[in-house]
């Protein structure tokens, strides 16, 4: 963003070098440097004007919950007048000045919308796609081998669905806003945080140039594959969670027929009090497990923990495929674990080789139970 410090008017030998372009690379823009210096001058004047847009369409986008963080910003005059050179090398016969620049440069207003989570980006397309017209078709960058599914809902939600050369991934709106009588174009970033963490160390780095070194260019993408996996991750505990509080809930419900029937048996009040106590006992802990907000979901939390063998079991997860999660670990999915438990309906301890995904609830029901009569 344009500063009280920044220069009217630019050097060109200087700004060349600043900007790791070379004379040949200018002379090959076929730009004369008095118009470059013109639309550097006029951008510093205008910026005011555009940052109430930004901040316009910052706020809207701040109401939705899917959105975990927002940056805003206008582009820095000289990072603009660089774009432009190397946007010209790229398109010869691209016509520009300080009059049509800003037709042609869609992001001089950025904003960047975060989500933890990558099923949140549906959400936030859907607000954006019906909120503001779309200047151009909405493009999703996305990495070699990342899911099918994935893909397919970008398709579905009809954006340009593009694979980046260097695995950046981004969903990328550009789209017209009037929060005055002027129409401004603005462009922005839908992206996990972990995308986001990812490419801005990518940027920092590889924009300037200097990772023409191959064993930089291979960190950055073993980065990159790291970044996605814990995307992965995170989706997948998002999922387990899920899963968790449904199994608990289905525990609860089954808990009240179970006390029906104990009411109806024809057995002495002892024996009927052990097993209300039972009941209430396996209700407790599966409210318990159902109350845990989403920020408990650590590993520990359920047994030995996801690193030390696996506890998860015929949840539906695929381990397979590059970035995915049995890719990190090792496989662990569908794994199996012994585990001595005390069943809550007769009190007798039992082996339980099911993998069951409750293992830190103090104890489940035998088979000899489950096969007894009520559970059937």
């Amino acid at each position: 963003m344009p500063t009280d410090a920044e220069p009217l008017s630019i050097d060109r030998s200087t700004f060349l070098e600043r900007h790791n372009l070379t004379n040949e690379e200018f002379n090959q823009s076929r730009l004369e440097w008095p118009i470059l210096d013109a639309i550097y001058r006029r951008h510093i004047e205008t910026a005011s004007k555009l940052q109430p847009v930004g901040r316009y369409i910052f706020d809207r986008l701040q109401q939705l919950a899917d959105v975990h963080s927002l940056r805003v910003r206008i582009k820095d005059p000289q990072h603009l007048v660089a774009k432009i050179i190397r946007k010209r090398i790229k398109t010869p016969d691209l016509a520009i000045d300080s009059e049509s620049y800003q037709d042609c440069i869609t992001d001089l207003i950025g904003i960047r919308a975060l989500h933890l989570f990558k099923d949140q980006w549906l959400p936030i397309h859907e607000f954006i796609t019906s909120t503001w017209e779309l200047y151009e078709t909405p493009i999703a960058y996305y990495r070699a081998g990342d899911p099918k599914p994935l893909l397919k809902a970008f398709e579905a939600a009809e954006c340009t669905v593009t694979e980046h050369p260097f695995g950046y991934r981004s969903v990328h709106y550009v789209v017209r806003s009037r929060p005055d009588k002027n129409v401004h174009l603005a462009e922005i970033q839908v992206r996990t945080i972990f995308e986001e963490g990812w490419s801005e160390i990518d940027h920092g780095i590889r924009y300037p140039r200097v990772s023409d070194d191959p064993y930089l260019a291979e960190f950055l993408t073993i980065f990159n594959r790291l970044a996605g996996s814990a995307d992965e991750m995170g989706t997948f505990i998002k999922g387990l969670s899920s899963e968790l509080r449904s199994r608990a809930q289905q525990i609860v419900a089954m808990g009240t027929e179970l006390q029906q029937a104990v009411s109806q048996l024809e057995i002495s009040k002892e024996e009927k009090r052990k097993l209300e106590q039972r009941v209430e006992s396996l209700q407790k802990a599966a409210q318990e497990r159902a109350a845990l907000p989403s920020s408990a979901l650590n590993l520990l939390n359920y047994g030995p923990g996801l690193m030390d063998g696996g506890i998860i079991r015929n949840f539906p997860h695929e381990s397979g495929g590059p970035g995915g999660i049995g890719e990190i670990f090792g496989g662990f999915v569908n794994s199996t674990r012994i585990v001595q438990k005390t069943c809550l309906l007769c009190g007798k301890n039992f082996l339980d080789d099911s993998g069951y995904l409750s293992m830190s609830v103090p104890g489940d029901i035998c088979a000899n139970c489950r096969g007894g009569g009520v559970l059937r």
